[in-house]
């Protein structure tokens, strides 16, 4: 009964907040900065559409397209348990207190002082991001035309040549070595087998 108060409160104080909507990009992208700003250890997903959130010491877990309230209310808690949650003298607090619907109110002033500018700079990104894209693409399309021109093909065959006559120039060396090792070893077989010839005929 407590929590289902407490959020009667916040949803009757904080009222304009939960009717504006976030989308899944723009929650996650407004968290960044305030990861960046508050130094916040939790990472961002989104699962339902029951317009619920969940916050633990690693994650902050929301409802797709969720409101701003609820963004507030979930940055909030992890606030709190970047701060440990506890008083001065170390005792701790509850978690849905003053300090708390002060801690919303922080985070929905921030985000409406810099949502603009946030936003901004997502389509600066995107647009960045899309230029680039065709690029590559425009890239892509030019080396794949080209692959099929005669000269080309001419180009690809000429360096192959090239590899193939190094690797043929290498192999015909090493051809000569190994044939000139065996001439060695060859003539050194053959005095052995005098030798051996001589030695057997002064025995007789």
């Amino acid at each position: 009964m407590a929590h289902l108060k407490y959020y009667t409160r916040t949803r009757e104080f904080f009222k304009e907040a939960y009717a504006e909507k976030l989308t899944d990009d723009e929650a996650h992208y407004f968290f960044g900065h305030l990861k960046l700003r508050w130094r916040l250890p939790q990472f961002m997903v989104f699962h339902g559409y029951r317009g619920s959130g969940k916050c633990s010491k690693w994650r902050v877990r929301l409802s797709h397209e969720p409101s701003l309230g609820l963004f507030a209310h979930e940055v909030a808690h992890a606030l709190q348990f970047r701060d440990g949650n506890k008083t001065k003298n170390g005792r701790k607090r509850g978690w849905h207190t003053k300090r708390h619907m002060h801690l919303m109110a922080v985070v929905i002033s921030v985000v409406k002082k810099y949502q603009d500018e946030w936003c901004k700079l997502k389509q600066c990104k995107e647009s960045k991001k899309l230029m680039v894209e065709r690029a590559r693409f425009a890239k892509q399309q030019e080396i794949e035309q080209l692959r099929k021109t005669p000269e080309y093909q001419l180009k690809i065959l000429r360096e192959r040549e090239k590899r193939l006559a190094s690797k043929q120039k290498r192999l015909t060396t090493l051809l000569k070595k190994v044939r000139r090792r065996i001439k060695i070893w060859d003539a050194k077989a053959r005095v052995n087998v005098e030798i051996a010839s001589k030695n057997e005929a002064v025995e007789g």
